[in-house]
Formats: structure tokens, C-alpha cells, sequence
């Protein structure tokens, strides 16, 4: 059984979560995490067998709003969808005394996400989604 413990450590994330315009918010849409031991650790490697590192690349799964930092891990469902239609959108409604909202960026297969505290005063946040369940934008106002 190999015996180690793995550091993530992202090198690049191409800008962290950026404000285009008034109320509309982009995700990096792809990051890359350095997967190495963490400093005083060795790998250890069974005979046959290759244990490589480097870069992963991880691509923008979904978005999330948590009520107060993320570190409390308080994450706000969707409380409506929009209709029908392609693409799918999630809707997430606030109270006019919500408290501190931030919006989480976060990526296939790894646990690194990316959050950023929003506005105060927001009605509503909606992120659209295409046909392959990519996210294409989130406009909170």
C-alpha cells in the first residue's frame, strides 16, 4: 500500500474570479493545480510502478453562492430555475437583509474553488449554463 499524502498547490488560474461589468462575474474557465508531496515527503514509488507529477487541468464545473465566507460552508441552493428553454439557468433570490453573499467558482475533480464577495444589496443572482452543462455567465443585481 503506498503510504504518502498529496499538496495541491494551483500555479496558474488564469486571474482569479473577474467582474466584466456591472453585476455580471467570470469564472476562470479552466485552472492548473500543481500535484506534488508536500515539503519533508517523498513519494514512494512501488517497483513497476510510476507515480508521476505535475499539472492538472482542471475546466469551471459550476458556481455557487454561500451565505457569510465559504469557510463556514454555508452553500446556498438554487431556489427557482428558469424555464424550459435551453440553456439551464439557476436562480438564487435574496432578501433585502441577506448579510454577506460571495459567489464560488468551482472545477471538475478537485476541491480548489475560487470565491469572491459580492455587492451588498443584491436581489438575485442567475447563472446560465449551455447544453453541456458549461457554465456561460452569472449576473447577480
Amino acid at each position: 500500500m503506498l503510504k504518502f499524502r498529496w499538496c495541491l498547490g494551483i500555479v496558474l488560474a488564469f486571474g482569479a474570479v473577474e467582474q466584466a461589468e456591472a453585476g455580471s462575474y467570470i469564472c476562470p474557465p479552466e485552472i492548473r493545480i500543481n500535484e506534488a508531496a508536500p515539503v519533508g515527503w517523498s513519494l514512494r514509488r512501488e517497483p513497476g510502478w510510476n507515480a508521476p507529477q505535475g499539472l492538472l487541468r482542471a475546466k469551471l464545473q459550476a458556481v455557487g453562492i454561500y451565505a457569510g465566507d465559504p469557510e463556514q460552508l454555508v452553500r446556498l441552493i438554487e431556489d427557482n430555475e428558469g424555464d424550459d428553454r435551453e440553456p439551464y439557468v439557476g436562480i438564487w433570490t435574496f432578501y433585502p437583509d441577506a448579510g454577506a453573499l460571495w459567489l464560488s467558482c468551482h472545477y471538475r475533480d478537485t476541491p480548489v474553488f475560487f470565491a469572491r464577495e459580492l455587492p451588498s444589496g443584491l436581489r438575485e443572482c442567475r447563472a446560465a449554463y449551455d447544453r453541456r452543462g458549461n457554465v456561460r455567465e452569472t449576473v447577480c443585481e
